[in-house]
């Protein structure tokens, strides 16, 4: 998809004044990469935050909220694991390749992100 109006969602969804002009570097643009990612921290965010309803003395129960720095570091790791363990190529695909090379290659790889994900999680001590 080469076209920015049908494909960026910053022009979708909040307007951009890149779209269609010389700034515009669809699928690579810098705005459209930093609006991704800020909506995927917003969601991290609001998971990371509890309703917390109290009582007040004037019109009965209130509402608050309370951001749990803990729990939005966790997220943002297991996201990062995440990403990393998709990376994994199955046994089977792996298989299917002809060239020996490519098979110990592949698995090396795989070994690889394993030993970064296992590392990570303990170096943020996460399960």
């Amino acid at each position: 998809m080469n076209d920015p109006v049908k494909g960026c969602d910053v022009y979708k969804n909040i307007g951009c004044a890149h779209v269609d002009g010389f700034l515009c570097d669809y699928p690579n643009c810098s705005i459209l990469k930093d609006y991704r990612m800020n909506e995927r921290i917003k969601e991290l965010e609001k998971q990371a935050t509890t309703v917390v309803e109290g009582w007040s003395d004037e019109n009965g129960t209130t509402r608050y909220y309370e951001f749990n720095r803990e729990k939005f570091a966790e997220l943002i790791v297991k996201e990062c694991v995440k990403i990393a363990l998709d990376e994994i190529v199955a046994d089977e695909e792996i298989d299917k390749s002809d060239d020996i090379e490519d098979r110990c290659y592949l698995r090396g790889n795989n070994g690889g992100v394993v030993d970064a994900v296992v590392a990570i999680k303990q170096h943020f001590g996460v399960e």
